[in-house]
């Protein structure tokens, strides 16, 4: 049941993902925190922990618009998946 849920849910995260980056990259954004934010949450969804790490990381240099930095913070020490009881 959960790897047919991850196979339904993972085409959908890889184009949400997809539409994230191009409008950080080509159309530009005022809030690049939040959006390097969930691109860290939709990377570690998919499993990249590496990246989404990173991206994480990118979020807390850039401006701190809409909790961004809370946001990011709050994920890198309890990553997607992993909350503690």
């Amino acid at each position: 049941c959960r790897e047919t849920v991850a196979r339904e849910w993972q085409p959908k995260l890889e184009k949400t993902l997809a539409a994230v980056t191009r409008q950080i990259d080509v159309v530009g954004t005022s809030v690049p925190g939040a959006l390097r934010y969930a691109q860290g949450l939709l990377l570690s969804a998919l499993g990249r922990q590496d990246e989404a790490k990173r991206h994480l990381r990118d979020a807390l240099l850039a401006p701190d618009r809409m909790l961004s930095h809370h946001l990011a913070r709050e994920a890198m020490i309890e990553p997607q998946g992993e909350k503690q009881k």
